[in-house]
């Protein structure tokens, strides 16, 4: 149960630091940063090891990163 609030906790400040009023609305950005977050909160939980949620971080970005390039984000 711990786990659960302090998980909700983070994601929740950690939406919130991407909220910009000109461009997303607060629901939007907890919605999409919440549900991304939950992958590496479930990454790490399952194997309690701080490099796999890392290293999910970083291919979730580069692929975000790619399609911006291209044009289609």
């Amino acid at each position: 149960r711990d786990v659960i609030i302090s998980t909700a906790i983070v994601i929740t400040g950690f939406g919130l630091l991407h909220y910009n009023p000109a461009t997303t609305t607060i629901a939007s950005v907890l919605l999409l940063q919440g549900l991304g977050s939950l992958f590496d909160v479930y990454g790490y939980l399952k194997t309690k090891n701080l490099f796999v949620p890392y290293i999910s971080h970083i291919l979730t970005d580069g692929i975000i990163f790619s399609l911006m390039l291209l044009g289609v984000a």
